[in-house]
């Protein structure tokens, strides 16, 4: 029984160690970014087969997460000359790089989505206007429809 009991402890020490590394390894900007458990495994000198082993596949991907946060808060100086290059290519009239930029800072916009309506849902909304609200709708939109 202690045999097991020591056989646990050896198993968690080995884990929380290769977590550790593997978490040191990802949040250093420079270190190519493993792509797979293979690439995981390299870093850690072991085999996949060890890797699996230790790792569930969504303990495997919380690594990826959280090493992928930490390399996120390690790069700021790296991130913040790429945003400048792209802030002054923006502010040259490059609209790609404003796109970009924004897309970056400001986050994505969404797709514009245009509503159009039929003869049949254009009445339902008028009759539920009032009258004089209704007719004054219609004849905006006579003259737009007439351009």
């Amino acid at each position: 029984m202690s045999g097991e009991k020591s056989n646990k402890k050896l198993h968690k020490w080995a884990k929380d160690r290769h977590r550790q590394n593997l978490l040191s390894y990802l949040s250093v900007w420079e270190n190519e970014w493993p792509k797979n458990q293979i690439g995981m495994a390299k870093v850690l000198g072991i085999k996949p087969d060890t890797l699996r082993f230790h790792f569930t596949p969504a303990e495997i991907n919380e690594i990826y997460s959280d090493g992928l946060e930490l390399r996120k808060k390690n790069s700021f100086r790296q991130r913040k000359t790429v945003y400048d290059s792209m802030l002054n290519e923006a502010k040259k009239g490059n609209t790609t790089a404003q796109n970009n930029f924004l897309d970056r800072t400001e986050g994505k916009l969404t797709d514009k989505i245009e509503h159009g309506f039929d003869a049949e849902m254009l009445n339902k909304i008028l009759s539920a206007l009032p009258d004089e609200y209704a007719a004054a709708v219609k004849a905006q939109l006579s003259e737009i429809t007439k351009k």
